[in-house]
């Protein structure tokens, strides 16, 4: 499990499709690509380098890069998961796996990676819309405005603001 995860997270799964003869197109944050799964004419296959997964609109195929591996070649999970790692080697002499991108985005606050039932990015979460309320001036005169100013009400209930 703990190399599925480490294959998971390293492998790019936009590396691996474009390396497979995939004509990936921009969509927003995401990549879309006519699905190697079934018989289209137009994209409905949906990769999103961040989360580094799969889903197509038109058949339902979803799933990381293993999956996408087993699919795509026909192989085993152990093949899959050989195959991976010699792509990731080959990928790493020439960085066109590399995560994240280099034309990414300015570098964000990093988010806890998710626990088990998602509870601690789920608190880092409310604790950014909390901050948020508590350094708005406006979203603190509108709550006073509505009757919610008991001392506790803020910070007990962790209100936030958007």
């Amino acid at each position: 499990q703990k190399e599925l995860d480490e294959l998971k997270r390293t492998v790019s799964l936009t590396a691996l499709a474009e390396s497979q003869g995939h004509k990936l197109r921009q969509q927003g944050r995401d990549l879309v690509v006519l699905c190697p799964f079934h018989q289209e004419k137009t994209p409905s296959l949906v990769i999103s380098p961040a989360k580094n997964l799969y889903h197509c609109f038109g058949c339902g195929a979803a799933g990381s890069v293993v999956d996408w591996m087993m699919k795509t070649e026909g192989f085993s999970l152990p093949k899959a998961v050989l195959r991976l790692r010699e792509f990731a080697g080959s990928a790493a002499s020439s960085s066109a796996a590399a995560l994240p991108a280099p034309s990414s985005p300015p570098a964000r606050q990093t988010l806890t990676d998710l626990d088990d039932d998602g509870q601690a990015l789920l608190r880092q979460v409310t604790d950014w819309y909390h901050r948020n309320l508590l350094n708005s001036p406006d979203a603190l005169a509108w709550l006073e405005k509505r009757g919610l100013n008991h001392p506790e009400l803020v910070s007990h209930f962790r209100l936030g603001f958007a």
